[in-house]
């Protein structure tokens, strides 16, 4: 049926959506200022969206039906009326965002592989050293969470819990996803609601309500990459090459490893969608407020993949904050 659909609502949980929040399925003009009201939205969503029978068997994945998934014998048929393509120039950040995860949770790959290569991931726990929520209530508390900059924070990361719409509408909430796949790899997202409220580890020198090194993080196994979801916080303005962490690794036989992480290489400013020579987006959404939100996907490649890794352990450089959200290894 026509239409002109601005904004979508989740239905429910499907992994067609996963990695996917409501605010990227509101199209509409942000300021980056904090007390900034959301505007007038910026092009149509949809344009047509389905006419469905109260018997059907289809799986309606948004409100109003813009997507929904059909059963045909072992198939499935997927209509999907979300103009991603059409509004490229117009919503770049939401558009190709949906696209990409739309995608990529059909299973499309993104980057060059061998097609004979199998490629195994084990998750990192994070919980242990992890100090920071994704979401932040009090702004300047010294308490977080994410960067302790209240409503600019992660709360629609990986999904949006808050049980709000970014119009303050009530939502429910979906569930909180066991596991996610960012560029073909995947990582294990930690329930802040399950870990003390903290389910990312923020470090900092510059600011006291954070470390500036993590503790040792226990690895226990083989790898030949070890991947990590994560990114910076202060420098959104610069595309300046500098040092923000390192990364060490430790060997169970006693040798180490030292990586610097560099802004513009493997990772940059969470506030900026930004090309990287040596990594990429893994995600990218909005909070509300403020669009794009980013966290960069980077995989150390280990040059002595026979030995088992102990541990890894981050540590910041001079200035500001590095975040990391999820790290995993892969086997191949």
């Amino acid at each position: 049926a026509p239409a002109n659909v601005f904004r979508l609502v989740r239905e429910g949980r499907h992994p067609l959506l996963d990695g996917l929040s409501n605010g990227d399925l509101y199209w509409s003009k942000k300021e980056l200022a904090r007390d900034a009201p959301v505007t007038e939205g910026t092009a149509p969503i949809a344009q047509h969206v389905l006419e469905l029978s109260a018997d059907t068997s289809a799986t309606v994945l948004t409100q109003p039906p813009a997507l929904a998934v059909f059963q045909l014998g072992e198939g499935r048929l997927i209509v999907d009326q979300i103009r991603w393509v059409e509004a490229l120039e117009v919503e770049p950040v939401h558009a190709s965002r949906i696209g990409a995860r739309l995608l990529a949770n059909l299973g499309a790959a993104f980057r060059p592989e061998d097609i004979a290569t199998r490629r195994e991931f084990s998750p990192i726990d994070l919980r242990a050293a992890a100090n920071r929520g994704f979401t932040d209530e009090v702004e300047g508390d010294g308490k977080g969470g994410w960067t302790d900059e209240g409503i600019f924070d992660m709360r629609y990361f990986p999904v949006n819990r808050t049980g709000f719409d970014p119009q303050g509408n009530p939502m429910p909430k979906p569930d909180f996803p066991e596991s996610v796949c960012y560029g073909g790899v995947t990582f294990r997202i930690i329930d802040p609601e399950e870990n003390r409220g903290a389910s990312c580890v923020v470090l900092g020198r510059q600011d006291a309500s954070v470390p500036a090194s993590a503790p040792p993080i226990s690895v226990g196994r083989r790898a030949d990459v070890v991947w990590l979801l994560h990114a910076a916080d202060g420098y959104w303005s610069s595309n300046e090459p500098f040092e923000i962490a390192r990364l060490k690794v430790q060997y169970a036989d006693g040798e180490t490893s030292s990586t610097p992480l560099v802004n513009t290489r493997q990772l940059h400013d969470w506030r900026v969608a930004a090309s990287l020579s040596e990594g990429w987006i893994g995600w990218m959404g909005d909070n509300g407020r403020h669009a794009p939100c980013v966290l960069y996907a980077w995989g150390w490649r280990n040059p002595r993949p026979e030995v088992q890794i102990e541990s890894i352990q981050l540590e910041t450089g001079d200035k500001h904050r590095y975040i990391l959200v999820a790290a995993t290894c892969e086997s191949r």
